[in-house]
């Protein structure tokens, strides 16, 4: 697959897509039963090295990235199940991300 562009700016909020692998940054998995977008956020807000999220709820699992969006090489896909946001994004009422 060629990708002509990733997915630029700041702060990306709810974008849905894939991250180009291996990629210039670090991504740490997180499951969790019951996790939802907002303790997920709550979860990388009060960690210093996470710097944007990706979630999913048909998987409740989270992946946190020591870089912002932008820099997780992102291509948007509508096949996608996780939800991209960058650490400032607010997520109340985001409870359709990842269906």
């Amino acid at each position: 697959m060629v990708v002509s562009s990733y997915v630029a700016g700041f702060p990306v909020c709810d974008i849905t897509g894939f991250n180009h692998v291996p990629g210039h940054y670090d991504q740490y998995t997180y499951q969790l039963s019951g996790a939802t977008l907002e303790t997920c956020m709550e979860s990388c807000r009060a960690n210093t090295t996470c710097q944007s999220v990706a979630y999913s709820q048909n998987f409740t699992q989270r992946l946190f990235y020591d870089q912002c969006v932008e820099k997780t090489q992102l291509w948007e896909s509508d096949v996608s199940t996780f939800a991209h946001f960058d650490k400032p994004c607010d997520v109340c009422d985001k409870s359709r991300v990842g269906e």
